[in-house]
């Protein structure tokens, strides 16, 4: 082909789908672990509450 935005046929566009979905696995990896840190911190205040409450 002469046009160089189709010169390499479907697998371009294959290979640019799998990038994108890679990395929209890594955010939602990333926001995953943020919200388990935050949980996790949550948590340990409540504790530390609760704690303090029974003294």
């Amino acid at each position: 082909m002469n046009d160089k935005l189709y010169a390499n046929g479907w697998t371009d566009g294959l290979s640019q789908c799998q990038r994108q979905a890679a990395s929209a696995n890594d955010r939602e990896d990333r926001w995953d672990l943020i919200w388990q840190e935050r949980n996790q911190d949550r948590e340990h205040r409540v504790d530390q509450e609760r704690g303090k409450a029974f003294r």
